[in-house]
């Protein structure tokens, strides 16, 4: 079983993430934008989730993503990547598991460095 977390989206200007945050406020901690979770299968088999993840604070910030996949035979877990966010930003993420289908994927980001837990959302990825 293969977990993958890769960034997903492409640098933007500054005034293109203005434009974005005028037109609708984020919170000045980073959350993951529940409206803009997909699910989606995988030809070869396993999911694939796109998400994002948007701050609304004017200075850039360290965040982590943990990912945690579980099905009704065990759980594995623990995909773990760092980024950094700038002031008024959205981050594209793209998360593939391969081999072994879940049941459940739990999403959390946290402040780092001190792994303060700001948000999480779980996705169903089995009807």
């Amino acid at each position: 079983m293969t977990l993958t977390l890769l960034e997903s989206d492409r640098p933007r200007t500054f005034s293109s993430k203005l434009a974005e945050y005028v037109q609708k406020p984020a919170r000045l901690k980073p959350s993951i934008l529940k409206d803009q979770v997909k699910t989606s299968r995988i030809p070869s088999g396993g999911t694939r989730i796109d998400f994002a993840v948007r701050q609304g604070s004017p200075f850039p910030i360290i965040y982590s993503v943990l990912a945690r996949a579980n099905n009704d035979r065990g759980s594995f877990e623990e995909m773990i990547d760092y980024d950094h966010i700038g002031p008024f930003s959205t981050d594209d993420w793209v998360l593939e598991i391969r081999g072994w289908q879940a049941d459940s994927v739990v999403l959390q980001i946290g402040i780092e460095p001190f792994e303060i837990k700001v948000d999480d959302v779980t996705v169903r990825s089995r009807q």
